[in-house]
């Protein structure tokens, strides 16, 4: 968590639908992190987008977990934006997801 809000004070970290999805469109997106507990409709349609423009993703935390992390309220998708953050963030989860449910993060 400590790394998603040092990106989001870097100025790495996008969030909102509307923004989070206008990265991607743009292919500024590197990793798109959507919570667990958002809304089926919602997570599909970013899903849908992330794949198609071949971005990282992973829905591993709660909306409670990204909001707290990232400084804001009712987190549900979150663009990290260079490849540098997105590196560091996406072994990070890989970890701390090996370590709580015995495999990588989806």
């Amino acid at each position: 968590l400590g790394l998603i809000g040092l990106a989001r004070r870097a100025g790495s970290v996008l969030n909102g639908f509307a923004k989070v999805e206008g990265s991607l469109k743009s292919g500024k997106c590197e990793l798109l992190l959507t919570a667990s507990d958002g809304a089926e409709d919602g997570r599909m349609k970013m899903t849908r987008l992330a794949e198609a423009v071949q971005c990282q993703q992973v829905t591993i935390l709660p909306s409670a977990r990204l909001s707290m992390a990232l400084g804001q309220t009712n987190v549900i998708h979150a663009g990290i934006i260079g490849s540098g953050w997105a590196d560091r963030l996406n072994a990070s989860i890989d970890r701390l997801s090996l370590y709580v449910n015995g495999h990588e993060a989806a």
